[in-house]
């Protein structure tokens, strides 16, 4: 019951990051090459 919570949290943080280096990332280099 204590991770159900924590679970979206984590998540949502983690996403917000990715999209932050993804974004950082695509500005100084498309390398992935994802779109």
């Amino acid at each position: 019951m204590v991770r159900a919570p924590k679970a979206p949290v984590l998540t949502t943080t983690i996403v917000s990051l990715h999209r932050d280096l993804g974004a950082e990332r695509a500005l100084s280099g498309r390398r992935d090459g994802r779109g």
